[in-house]
């Protein structure tokens, strides 16, 4: 598929496929007899999890990094995972703030001088 199709699917910009492309973060892109990139169904897939990772707090630099570690031997998964489970742990961390923060909100809202401010 052409590189405006897997842009409609994902919702992604064209510029933003072309630049993770040319970080390395889609591995799988293949390229016709044009140097046009070829998208398959997997990349599709794949673009979807990137972003979700991205949006997670994961820097490119950091996705790079997860892509390069190949997944063929033990240690290699152990190191993805290490990282995957670094970004969880911030993540918790970060939901129970927002939870904390939440709550002060919840408190000012229900405080009986709330309107008298």
């Amino acid at each position: 598929m052409k590189i405006s199709e897997i842009a409609k699917l994902t919702g992604t910009p064209i510029s933003t496929i072309r630049y993770y492309d040319d970080l390395g973060l889609l591995c799988s892109v293949q390229r016709n007899q044009q140097q046009q990139r070829e998208f398959s169904e997997e990349d599709v897939v794949w673009l979807k999890k990137l972003k979700k990772l991205h949006a997670s707090g994961l820097t490119l630099g950091t996705l790079a990094q997860y892509v390069c570690i190949s997944d063929q031997d033990k240690s290699a998964r152990i190191k993805r995972q290490e990282l995957l489970l670094r970004q969880k742990n911030k993540i918790l961390a970060d939901m129970d703030q927002l939870r904390d923060a939440l709550s002060v909100i919840d408190d000012e809202i229900d405080s009986p001088t709330f309107f008298e401010k």
